[in-house]
């Protein structure tokens, strides 16, 4: 019995070889099984193993995500096209590294090593891939389907190989995320408050010249920080108001323009009034060239209305031709342009800098025929008098600056770009980490190795059910040439 039963084994573990039927093939791939499997596991553990010790794994990876009006258009929030490899600039890697207390020079190892790649989502790709259904809408709002199916990405993988550097996992993990914390910050320098506008001279900075051009010139700086003060009033709809300061930019704004139409206005009459000038020869000089100054720019800016003017006349806005793949042809769109709307835009602007250009030139006409009336004041407590108007003036100024700075600094973190940059995964190193990155690395290689593997495993059961066959039918062959 139990001789029976060793030879029912052998028997099990033999190949059946006397014919291809589907009988024989499954008998077949049952004994193929388990060398195939130990084969495939064998194949997959290698790749991986392979792959654990390559370069290619010794990398710490980060995802970033953007949440700012304009990115959805790849646009920075200046307007301008968004540069993906502004995250990894020189600048913001030098301070990644001097905050990690790492040497500069190891400046070019890291850019050499690190990498930005756009994430695509699913949504994207469907989108983009949507045109013949927005052809068959009956929609008004074709052409903006069409503009929505561009796409631009908002979600980031930056990726950091450390393989060619000194630096361990743990140590990349961290330079990676001290990068990234570095770009936020030159993000809100870059697009936060302008600190431009912190070095705009006050009046104190013209003490050289006569009171009325100082005066003069500080208007004019301080006209530019109105303006600005405003861009941010008019951008800013959640009225925002800061708690170190207590202002809101509606606030600001109000400030500064009580200094120019009211603390500067107020002194400027009392120097004509009273003749606090030094030199006639001088201001009426100095007023005569900045009246020629406004006259030529108003020239200017009148020759260019015109042609904003014929060009906004004989403008046809843009026509997208959507295709709908078959032979009944296509459909014209007329859509709406961004080229057109700022040329309105620009037709505004000027014709308010020309408004703006005339009030100033008939202001300084009126100057000069007071100027031209008065007699020039010898009195020391009228000097005095101005002098301490202008420090006043000063402090004023510095204090709306530095209030100015400590808001928009408040405005832009905590409110605006409070969420413009999210840190959706950020960099880590671990064994288990190594393990996951080599095998994600490896699994496309696994899949083409065990794929071959399978294909010979079934090819070696095929051939083993007709190996006699193949044998008999070579035998006979052999003969034949033999006998020829």
């Amino acid at each position: 019995m139990k001789k029976e039963n060793d030879k029912t084994k052998k028997r099990y573990f033999l190949m059946k070889t006397n014919g291809f039927s589907f009988r024989n093939l499954c008998h077949n791939l049952k004994v193929l099984f388990l060398p195939w499997l130990i084969l495939a596991v064998f194949a997959a553990v290698a790749t991986v193993g392979l792959n654990f010790f390559s370069s290619e794994v010794d990398a710490v990876t980060a995802t970033v995500s953007f949440h700012y009006k304009g990115i959805e258009n790849g646009l920075d929030p200046n307007g301008c096209e968004f540069d993906k490899n502004s995250i990894i600039s020189d600048e913001v890697i030098e301070s990644a590294l001097a905050a990690s207390d790492l040497p500069s020079d190891m400046l070019t190892q890291v850019k050499d090593n690190i990498r930005v790649d756009s994430v695509v989502s699913t949504n994207a790709i469907s989108n983009i891939t949507n045109y013949e259904s927005m052809f068959s809408s009956s929609s008004d709002s074709w052409t903006q389907d069409v503009s929505d199916s561009s796409f631009h990405p908002s979600q980031f993988i930056i990726s950091f190989n450390y393989n060619h550097t000194n630096l361990n996992g743990e140590q990349a993990a961290q330079l990676l995320n001290t990068i990234i914390d570095e770009y936020q910050n030159h993000f809100l320098e870059i697009y936060g408050y302008n600190e431009n506008i912190g070095n705009i001279s006050g009046p104190d900075s013209f003490e050289n010249n006569d009171y009325l051009i100082a005066l003069d010139m500080y208007s004019a700086n301080l006209l530019a920080l109105e303006e600005y003060i405003k861009d941010l009033a008019d951008e800013d709809v959640t009225e925002f108001r800061s708690e170190t300061t207590n202002y809101s930019f509606s606030d600001l704004y109000d400030s500064a323009k009580l200094i120019r139409t009211v603390d500067i206005d107020t002194l400027t009459s009392y120097i004509l009034n009273n003749g606090v000038i030094s030199d006639k020869d001088v201001i009426l000089s100095y007023y005569e060239y900045r009246i020629e100054n406004l006259q030529f720019s108003n020239e200017t800016y009148k020759y260019r209305l015109d042609e904003i003017s014929a060009s906004i006349e004989n403008y046809q806005k843009d026509s997208v031709i959507v295709y709908d793949g078959y032979d009944s042809g296509s459909t014209t769109i007329t859509n709406t342009s961004d080229i057109y709307d700022s040329m309105i835009q620009e037709k505004l602007n000027i014709q308010d800098a020309i408004s703006s250009n005339e009030r100033f030139i008939s202001d300084m006409k009126d100057r000069i025929t007071t100027i031209k009336k008065i007699s020039l004041s010898t009195a020391n407590k009228d000097r005095e008098y101005v002098d301490e108007k202008i420090v006043e003036l000063q402090t004023k100024f510095e204090d709306l600056k530095e209030n100015l700075k400590i808001t928009a600094n408040e405005y832009f973190s905590e409110k605006k770009f409070s969420n413009a940059i999210a840190v959706t995964s950020p960099a880590s190193y671990s064994v288990k980490h190594l393990i996951s990155s080599s095998v994600n690395e490896s699994i496309r290689v696994v899949i083409i190795c065990e794929l071959l593997i399978l294909i010979a495993y079934l090819l070696f059961a095929i051939y083993f059910c007709s190996r006699d066959k193949l044998r008999e039918l070579m035998k006979t062959n052999n003969k034949k040439i033999n006998t020829v």
